[in-house]
């Protein structure tokens, strides 16, 4: 329980891992070998002349002054970019790309299957040869057929005297 609780803060020695105060008394000095600047999570990956490598992290806004450090102090140094890889870029937009084209298909599918509601009853009906005899509702079967009647002798009227 012990070793777990000072284990992550802890380096190989017992001491505290160099913070970004001792790594720019480093700068200062010029002991070190090869700086990485990694501006897409604000770290430096440091290696000194003596001892083993470390990392540590600076604040984002510090970046240019950081660099700026390095290059006054003649430091070799490496700035590995912040910006997103072509797929890392792209991927969002290709699975929303996707999805509406899943969508879309699922949809088109069942219309044309006549699915179940709204999509369904917009099919067209299929058509049925009618034979002469074959129809026998008349007007006094339909109700409202009175009124109907009336109109049709209104219009039958209107058409043989327009001026009236």
């Amino acid at each position: 329980m012990i070793l777990a609780a000072w284990w992550p803060s802890a380096g190989r020695d017992g001491r505290s891992p160099p913070s970004l105060a001792d790594f720019l008394a480093q700068v200062d000095a010029g002991t070190l070998r090869a700086v990485e600047v990694r501006t897409r999570d604000h770290t430096i990956r440091v290696t000194p002349e003596d001892g083993d490598s470390y990392t540590v992290g600076y604040p984002q806004a510090y970046g240019q002054e950081l660099i700026e450090g390095l290059e006054a102090a003649e430091i070799p140094f490496t700035v590995e970019g912040s910006g997103r890889s072509f797929w890392e870029a792209i991927a969002p937009f290709a699975l929303l790309i996707l999805l509406v084209v899943v969508v879309g298909a699922f949809l088109v599918r069942r219309a044309r299957r006549g699915g179940v509601g709204q999509m369904g009853a917009l099919r067209k009906a299929r058509a049925r040869a009618v034979e002469p005899g074959g129809v026998t509702v008349t007007f006094a079967d339909v109700a409202g057929a009175d009124e109907a009647v009336g109109e049709l002798h209104e219009i039958k009227e209107f058409l043989q005297d327009p001026a009236r």
